[in-house]
């Protein structure tokens, strides 16, 4: 779990470095602690960012951790530095994967399932209507 909280301040703060962002000088905490408080919350805690916030201010690795509210006003703030970051990652493996192998999921996609097709906007119609033998659906 360190070594994986301490890969995600790296890149994050490498990132930053490299795009020339400047934090304003009044923040407590800065985007290269934010970015990665994002991250742990999506890799160890399936997006809970209570948890996330919790453990890295316990831990000492963010110990000027913003308030819940100002947490989310601040990663909303530098959204489009994880699309940059995503960017990167993508171009990355992409050119690490020289065979261009990809594999597709085919599982069934809720949103076609009968029960909820009634609410659907987006698949309205008999077209799009699911069934799923396994679950007698």
């Amino acid at each position: 779990m360190d070594l994986v909280i301490v890969a995600f301040y790296t890149l994050c703060d490498d990132l930053l470095i490299q795009q020339g962002y400047q934090d304003d000088p009044r923040t407590k905490m800065s985007a290269a602690e934010v970015m990665p408080t994002a991250l742990v919350a999506a890799e160890l805690f399936g997006g809970n960012q209570q948890r996330a916030r919790q453990l890295l201010k316990e831990q000492g690795y963010i110990p000027n951790m913003l308030s819940k509210a100002r947490f989310n006003r601040r990663l909303h703030q530098i959204a489009p530095m994880f699309q940059t970051l995503f960017e990167s990652l993508a171009t990355d493996c992409k050119a690490q994967n020289s065979h261009q192998i990809y594999a597709i999921d085919s599982y069934p996609v809720p949103a076609c399932d009968p029960i909820r097709i009634s609410g659907a906007k987006r698949y309205q119609g008999e077209v799009w209507r699911g069934v799923i033998a396994s679950k007698r659906r």
